[in-house]
């Protein structure tokens, strides 16, 4: 776990804090979509432990099977994230997050791996002092599919 207690850190969060441990792999309940949401290690924030997740809902894959989507890259322009309903909650405020890429490929261990380019937009609600934060996140991933 990372702790941040300097007051010197408040302008910009920091990228090594959103640490994925795992990425798990869901259906919408309503749609044929899928969610996607990444189990973030925990971090202290504002001396209060932090256990949260950045998930992003409606993503539509060709399958829902996990040896399915090896190899499979997909390429989101600005008005297809919005479509995702992505979201990083932090000491219960909701900031939106944009999903620009998102690929699967096998990890040296032989397990899916899913690599993702986002954008936290901090900006959005009461987190303004902080900047946007574009970033690449990472995780292996584990299916709820059955």
């Amino acid at each position: 776990m990372i702790d941040v207690f300097s007051d010197e850190l408040m302008a910009k969060f920091e990228k090594k804090l959103l640490s994925p441990r795992l990425a798990i792999l869901s259906k919408c309940k309503y749609s044929n979509s899928y969610n996607l949401c990444f189990q973030l290690c925990p971090f202290y924030y504002a001396h209060e432990l932090i256990d949260s997740n950045i998930s992003f809902e409606g993503l539509e894959l060709p399958s829902p099977f996990l040896k399915d989507l090896l190899g499979l890259t997909l390429v989101f322009d600005e008005n297809e994230c919005d479509a995702f309903n992505g979201c990083f909650t932090i000491k219960s405020i909701h900031n939106p997050v944009d999903l620009y890429q998102l690929a699967f490929i096998e990890s040296r261990d032989g397990y899916l791996k899913v690599i993702a380019k986002i954008k936290i937009d901090f900006e959005f609600e009461q987190f303004d002092d902080f900047e946007n934060l574009e970033l690449v996140i990472n995780a292996t991933v584990a299916s709820q599919i059955l």
